[in-house]
């Protein structure tokens, strides 16, 4: 018996270990793939530069690469770029096209921003009308006592509801006027640096 339970022993020792081993080798295979990895491209960068030395040898060819790189690197730092396709423009004849759109978009915006708060005004006086309608109609409901308490708190509450409703769309209104007056400044900022 204890002999049957020794050379148990020792099967799962030697079958464990070479699991273990195993486990251990597939490591060392993800370490030895970063590291092939990392060899290659090395060598690729080397066989890219050398290529680069090569062509750089003839003299023609280096000097116009220098250039080149030069006006790549000059031009990357451009800002928006408007200037590039101003066609028949000279710089000032294209500076005073681009003030003038300017302008244009910023009265667009103006126009539009003013017509949205001529509608909304107008939406908020016919609420403010109904509300006080409705209002009305709850005052001679409790004082004739035709509708009962719980309909009369009902409509007090929509009622609530809605005045403060037109509460948020006046403050809307309000934040709207001030971005047309900045856009307004803005528009005289423009006008007068010419």
């Amino acid at each position: 018996m204890k002999k049957v339970i020794a050379f148990a022993l020792m099967i799962f020792l030697v079958l464990g270990s070479g699991e273990l081993i195993a486990q251990g080798k597939g490591k060392e295979k993800e370490k030895n793939k970063d590291k092939k990895e990392k060899a290659e491209k090395e060598q690729e960068e080397d066989e890219e530069n050398d290529d680069e030395d090569e062509e750089n040898e003839d003299e023609g060819i280096k000097k116009e690469k220098s250039k080149d790189e030069k006006v790549k690197k000059e031009k990357e730092n451009n800002g928006n770029a408007y200037g590039k396709n101003k066609g028949d423009l000279n710089g000032r004849e294209f500076g005073m096209l681009r003030s003038e759109e300017a302008r244009a978009k910023i009265n667009e915006k103006k126009e539009a921003l003013d017509s949205e708060i001529a509608e909304s005004e107008e939406k908020i006086a016919e609420r403010k009308e109904k509300v006080a309608a409705a209002k009305e109609k709850i005052e001679k409901a409790k004082q004739e006592g035709s509708a009962s308490p719980e309909d009369i708190k009902s409509k007090e509450v929509a009622l609530k509801k809605l005045e403060q409703k037109i509460a948020e769309l006046e403050r809307l209104i309000a934040e709207k006027r001030n971005k047309s007056k900045e856009l307004e400044e803005a528009l005289i900022k423009i006008t007068d640096n010419q």
